[in-house]
């Protein structure tokens, strides 16, 4: 047998190999599954394992807060930027404010000098 004579060789060596792989493997399943229950059995590992399974749920948690920190302190800023500018226009208020009645007590003074000057000035005679 010509076809037959080439290809059970092979198969016969790809079968030996491949049930090799399986007893390797097989091996590789026990080890693991002994390495598990040696930490499963791990004092505390029950609450480390509960733990472990919410930290996706924190992750999430700190990614929201972080997000609402990082809104907070924008509206801060914005807040401080219009407090500033609306401090800075109370400033002006005040001063112009306070120039107008610097103005006014100047006037007035002066007034108040002109007339007492008239008092003073000789008053003709009636008569």
């Amino acid at each position: 047998g010509g076809m037959i004579g080439v290809v059970e060789p092979v198969m016969t060596h790809c079968a030996a190999r491949l049930a090799a792989l399986q007893a390797a493997q097989l091996k590789l399943v026990e080890l693991l599954a002994h390495e598990d229950r040696k930490v499963m059995t791990l004092p505390h590992m029950a609450e480390v394992a509960h733990a472990l399974s919410h930290v996706p749920v924190y992750a999430q948690k700190l990614a929201t807060m972080r997000k609402d920190m990082d809104a907070l302190t924008n509206r801060v800023k914005g807040m401080r930027k219009r407090a500033a500018k609306l401090y800075t226009k109370k400033q002006q208020e005040d001063n112009t404010a306070a120039q107008r009645r610097a103005q006014q007590q100047l006037l007035a003074h002066a007034v108040q000098q002109e007339e007492g000057e008239k008092a003073l000035e000789p008053q003709p005679a009636e008569g």
